[in-house]
């Protein structure tokens, strides 16, 4: 449950696995990385219908913002100590890609995976 959590917040999920709505900083900062991630709203459904955050380079870097605002992830794109204490994400930390945002995508496909989450009917 507490991934999920984490999930919701990281990626504002919220309605669907979330039992709150996002905190008005936490859509504001969703918004602030799809706007410098060049993410529009079509690019996102995509990313959710496709279950996977390689769509695009942008993608993978909104991806990184997100995680990186929410305290999940460094600067460098490691997982914070806070985040690694959930077990679930642990199992994901060895997660490594070309850059920081690859490594994001790598990490939040491990996660959401593990969860056998349903991307399409996120609230996104």
């Amino acid at each position: 449950m507490k991934l999920l959590l984490a999930l919701c917040v990281a990626i504002c999920f919220a309605g669907v696995y979330c039992d709150t709505a996002p905190k008005p900083e936490e859509v504001q900062y969703v918004k602030d990385c799809a706007s410098k991630n060049n993410m529009d709203q079509k690019m996102i459904d995509d990313l959710k219908m496709q279950k996977t955050f390689f769509a695009s380079q942008a993608a993978m870097c909104f991806t990184h913002c997100v995680m990186h605002h929410n305290g999940m992830l460094d600067d460098e794109g490691n997982m914070t100590d806070m985040f690694k204490k959930i077990p679930e994400a642990a199992e994901c930390q060895s997660m490594t890609g070309n850059d920081k945002c690859e490594t994001a995508a790598k990490i939040m496909d491990c996660m959401v995976k593990k969860e056998n989450a349903d991307m399409k009917d996120l609230n996104l």
